[in-house]
């Protein structure tokens, strides 16, 4: 009876190490972006530097060990320093975009996961003019939303720190 006991207690701890090993069925990313560069969007234009703060959200779906359906949203938003036509001014910039596509991963030890992902969707600017931007077609086409075609090819390490909560370094 002593044994049986024993193999029935041992039998429960193992049990219970093999469930916190399993994949995690869904994974949630949330960040903060800072977005600043001087020479501006076009080399000698009218633009020059831009400073955005943004925040970032990805959602993977994961299908097995190795491979997820990972979809990304981000927003960037602040102001472009504008010289164009003889009157400095400012443009309000926001940025979006909203990627999908695959992900695979290497799952090294506890909460260790290596990544690579591969997204397209599309990307969105408009622009708003704020302190003494100056009225004339070319800054009017500035201002006017436009939607582009968007790919992110990337990757990164997920490393598990307390818990559910994780950091990530890219």
């Amino acid at each position: 009876m002593r044994r049986v006991c024993y193999f029935l207690s041992c039998l429960m701890l193992m049990g219970k190490g093999a469930v916190g090993q399993g994949v995690p069925q869904v994974e949630l990313f949330t960040g903060y972006s800072h977005f600043h560069e001087n020479v501006g969007f076009f080399r000698g234009g009218p633009i020059n530097s831009v400073r955005l703060n943004g925040w970032n959200a990805a959602l993977a779906l994961n299908l097995n060990s190795w491979l997820a359906v990972k979809g990304d949203v981000a927003g960037h938003y602040g102001n472009a320093s504008f010289n164009g036509l003889g009157r400095p001014g400012k443009v309000g910039v926001n940025l979006h975009s909203a990627l999908f596509g695959p992900q695979l991963m290497i799952r090294e030890s506890e909460g260790t996961v290596l990544f690579a992902h591969a997204l397209i969707g599309m990307f969105r600017s408009s622009g708003d003019p704020t302190v003494g931007i100056p009225t004339s077609p070319s800054s009017s086409d500035f201002l006017s939303p436009e939607t582009f075609f968007a790919m992110g090819f990337g990757g990164g390490l997920d490393l598990k720190r307390r818990g559910k909560v994780g950091l990530r370094l890219l």
